[in-house]
């Protein structure tokens, strides 16, 4: 890039670029959600640490209960399974509380409450959207044995397309290269019949 002489130029056409910057790289969207991600995980963050006197309580009920009726402490191999199954089904329900959470904050309390907007969806995604759904539900709904069976049937239909298509181009290939150089038809018969043969 050769640097004007006058700065003003300068300034002129760097502010051109970074607008230009800015709109094609959809900036702007990409540094809202970012700050708002940012800012919804510190709140919830900060809900959980609000929450930690209640964990700590019903862990110390927990163990009070295991000294006085189970005594898991006694025996060192249950216990640690036990505290890990129930470190898994905390986090599980951590990582859901989060989600929940997240869609209450941002839906809820700023897209509908505070800016006044509502998620909805779009009229070209709408068949896309409701496809998925019925997908679901019938994905579901069906057992594995019949699941794998049409993904095999899927998988054959598509080796027999795939080799139709990679047929057709090499006929057009073939076609092409043939008109191309102009031989005769009888010629071009007897090409295409050899590279058949082999």
């Amino acid at each position: 890039m050769v640097i004007p002489s006058n700065p003003n130029d300068l300034l002129v056409k760097f502010n051109s670029d970074f607008q230009q910057f800015v709109f094609s790289n959809d900036i702007l969207v990409v540094a809202s959600a970012y700050s708002i991600g940012i800012a919804t995980h510190e709140l919830i963050i900060h809900i959980f640490s609000l929450l930690l006197p209640l964990k700590l309580y019903i862990i110390s009920k927990f163990m009070l209960f295991d000294n006085l009726y189970l005594g898991f402490a006694n025996f060192p191999f249950l216990h640690g399974i036990l505290t890990g199954v129930f470190s898994l089904f905390f986090h599980f329900l951590k990582w859901l509380i989060t989600i929940a959470l997240t869609f209450l904050l941002v839906e809820y309390l700023l897209n509908n409450k505070i800016v006044g907007l509502k998620s909805t969806v779009k009229e070209q995604q709408e068949k896309d959207f409701i496809v998925s759904k019925i997908s679901a539900k019938k994905d579901n709904d069906t057992p594995i044995q019949k699941k794998v069976a049409e993904i095999k049937i899927k998988e054959k239909k598509d080796e027999i397309v795939g080799e139709k298509i990679v047929d057709d181009k090499q006929k057009t290939m073939i076609n092409e290269v043939l008109s191309s150089q102009e031989i005769e038809p009888f010629e071009t018969t007897s090409f295409l019949n050899m590279s058949t043969i082999q």
